[in-house]
């Protein structure tokens, strides 16, 4: 069965048919007892527009952008988060294709590891129906798959980054931010050249703050601004979410340990936080049998750019955090960057290198 396992082919099979059983599950859960919520949002707030481009703009509202073309066809939503969930489909089957691609067809000794990864439920939830996360999920699969690819596509990246940008400006920044010290790291340090690429991404990063000033809703970088944000979402984790903690009465240890490990089992009050606690602690299981029983070096330079973007991610979720169903939903952004570097660890495997055919 290992071996069967071992076999591309098959993961490929498995993991489809798997996230398309959990295409099914969201919509039922969505529509039967959440009343459905971010994707009838979505759809309503497209339905009620006259005008394609008053939509533009950054999170949500980007969101609506995309789908307004085919709300417009009349196309249900239904079908638009079908669509979105072969996206998040994409993300995953890329993901086989970084893991596997080492790997000898009859060397079974890792397949398990990575199924269990794979088939991670909230992975498969959150990127299977209308949601900036079955978007993100695929866009950050293809910036580490392109980053590893012999074969690079400046043009791609660029217009990959953009929807990023629009989507989650603050992930934009993290990736670019941990790009720039990936870079240095890695390369025979040429001064010319090196201030060139560094500079270029300063730049970039001056050009487009706005749209992140914007998306935090910062009027200037004051702390009194950061202070008036924060109460902000202070408000909102008191008035939504049944899963909410005091955030102003929390530290930024307890919100941490929120981002990483909560819900824990005795704490689960729904079937739906039961079943993440439950991959909370496999999840951690895994990575702490990588990093103990075998003996996998963290740090590795080739693996410094998705080891900088998790590790940012899980700070900066860390100063709002306030609903362990937000966090289970936030570590679609960060888990898989984390057991990517683990992974590429294994058998002292320092880089990943994808062919393209």
């Amino acid at each position: 069965m290992l071996k069967q396992l071992s076999s591309k082919k098959n993961i490929k099979s498995i993991v489809i048919i798997y996230h398309l059983v959990f295409t099914i599950i969201s919509w039922l859960y969505l529509v039967s007892v959440l009343k459905m919520t971010d994707p009838d949002r979505f759809y309503k707030l497209a339905s009620a527009s006259n005008n394609w481009f008053d939509l533009f703009g950054t999170g949500s509202k980007f969101i609506t952008f995309l789908i307004y073309p085919l709300v417009t066809l009349n196309i249900p939503p239904i079908v638009i988060s079908v669509v979105f969930s072969l996206i998040g489909l994409k993300g995953f089957l890329l993901f086989v294709d970084m893991l596997f691609n080492d790997s000898k067809e009859d060397d079974n000794s890792n397949a398990y590891l990575y199924l269990i990864f794979l088939l991670l439920p909230t992975l498969h939830f959150w990127t299977s129906f209308i949601s900036k996360d079955a978007l993100l999920f695929y866009l950050m699969t293809f910036i580490l798959h392109h980053l590893y690819s012999t074969k690079k596509k400046l043009f791609q990246i660029v217009i990959v980054l953009f929807f990023v940008l629009m989507i989650r400006p603050y992930v934009f920044f993290i990736l670019v931010i941990a790009f720039a010290i990936h870079y240095v790291f890695n390369n025979s340090f040429n001064l010319k050249k090196g201030i060139v690429i560094v500079g270029g991404l300063l730049l970039l990063l001056i050009t487009t703050f706005p749209i992140l000033q914007s998306f935090l809703k910062l009027e200037t970088l004051s702390i009194l601004n950061f202070n008036k944000a924060f109460h902000q979402v202070v408000l909102y984790a008191q008035q939504n979410g049944k899963s909410s903690i005091d955030l102003a009465n929390s530290n930024y240890f307890d919100r941490f340990i929120l981002v990483l490990f909560r819900p824990f089992v005795f704490e689960s009050i729904t079937y739906k936080q039961l079943i993440v606690s439950i991959e909370n602690i496999l999840t951690w299981g895994i990575i702490v049998k990588l990093l103990v029983v075998n003996r996998i070096l963290f740090f590795n330079r080739n693996m410094l750019f998705p080891l900088l973007v998790a590790v940012f991610l899980i700070l900066f979720y860390s100063i709002y955090m306030y609903n362990m169903g937000l966090a289970s939903r936030m570590r679609v952004m960060f888990v898989p960057y984390l057991f990517f570097v683990l992974f590429c660890n294994l058998h002292n495997k320092n880089i990943p290198v994808i062919h393209k055919h």
